[in-house]
């Protein structure tokens, strides 16, 4: 019988627990956060969530449409709308709007369901937005106009003279700018309460998405880039993306939250520096950001939780076709909701912020 040495027993003993370490980190890095609750759609998610004083509001590409106790799942309400549901919901806690891929926006009771308006656009619509008491609409053939929330009826209406496929935003110190960017790289400002043009500005690319307000002026997703417009129209910085950048961007304690497919980038606003990038094997096709981490849905039904600190993943959750609808964040109860192709709305345990 061979002898082992004491020294080979104790280099052995240190590779197992090395091996154990590591073992430990991984899944700590690679753990799955619980599932608090699912709603089964039956059809893909394809508008929302959204989430407004504890319910939570989603649709299915099949019309279905359901109000739903965020922190239980239990269904408040279901309803269903013979068009198709498609991208963000808004809400103003009386009624919820969205788009359908037919060119409508719907306004439904948020207590119950019910129909408050339709309205039909030829063309096409892009994501409605809320400003005080009307829904402003940017419709794909040029287009933009506003309706009363309560009625649906129009209040004013313009025409941009061009392609409108990226959504709007609301600009200014008080949101009282509409901007939205045509398929020529033209950005068009419009006065939210009146929609009288304020001008336009060509910025050279595409627009993918919306633009996003900051404190000295706007950021504009393009479609290879994002660029920094100051409010006297100076362009500050650049930052080369590579990739289309069509989800709204979110800015947070000075940073820049960007997609930019396949990736996940961190910009600095004041700079347009790259703080980081997260890049995986799957594609980050939907994100939302939380007080310290961010939530990224793949192509493949992945969703992954990110440092926003430093772009390290923390955790991997799976279900079971690619995420759709972008991520929303309840940091205090510590909950994350999103929906997928397989036609579940999720809503899993993600920690509270500062736990």
């Amino acid at each position: 019988m061979a002898h082992v040495s004491i020294r080979e027993t104790l280099l052995v003993l240190a590779a197992l627990l090395i091996s154990g370490l590591v073992t430990v980190v991984v899944l700590a890095r690679d753990g799955s956060p619980e599932t608090r609750w699912r709603f089964e759609f039956g059809s893909p998610v394809g508008a929302g969530p959204a989430i407004h004083s504890g319910i939570v509001y989603s649709g299915s590409e099949a019309g279905g449409v359901a109000a739903l106790d965020a922190p239980t799942g239990e269904a408040l309400w279901e309803a269903s709308v013979d068009a198709t549901p498609r991208g963000l919901i808004r809400t103003d806690g009386t009624r919820i709007y969205f788009r359908t891929d037919e060119g409508d926006v719907f306004a439904l009771v948020a207590a119950t369901g019910h129909l408050a308006w339709r309205v039909s656009v030829e063309g096409g619509v892009n994501t409605p937005l809320l400003s005080g008491d009307d829904v402003i609409v940017a419709s794909r053939r040029g287009e933009v106009f506003a309706l009363d929330a309560a009625t649906g009826e129009e209040r004013w209406l313009t025409d941009s003279g061009r392609t409108l496929r990226a959504d709007p935003a609301l600009v200014g110190s008080q949101d009282e700018v509409v901007a939205v960017g045509d398929i020529g790289g033209r950005l068009h400002t419009f006065a939210a309460d009146s929609g009288e043009p304020l001008g336009e500005e060509l910025l050279g690319d595409e627009f993918a998405g919306p633009p996003l307000a900051t404190g000295s002026g706007l950021i504009a997703a393009l479609r290879p880039a994002i660029v920094a417009v100051r409010d006297d129209d100076t362009k500050t910085w650049r930052a080369e993306t590579g990739e289309p950048n069509r989800l709204p961007m979110v800015e947070q304690a000075g940073v820049l939250y960007v997609d930019a497919s396949p990736d996940l980038l961190a910009i600095n606003v004041a700079t347009g520096e790259m703080l980081w990038r997260y890049t995986s094997p799957a594609l980050v096709v939907t994100f939302g950001i939380g007080e310290t981490l961010a939530v990224a849905g793949m192509h493949t039904g992945e969703v992954h939780g990110i440092d926003l600190a430093t772009g390290e993943r923390l955790w991997r959750y799976r279900t079971n076709e690619a995420v759709r609808g972008a991520p929303v964040i309840d940091d205090a109860a510590g909950l994350a909701y999103f929906g997928g192709r397989d036609g579940v709305l999720y809503a899993i345990e993600i920690g509270a912020a500062g736990e």
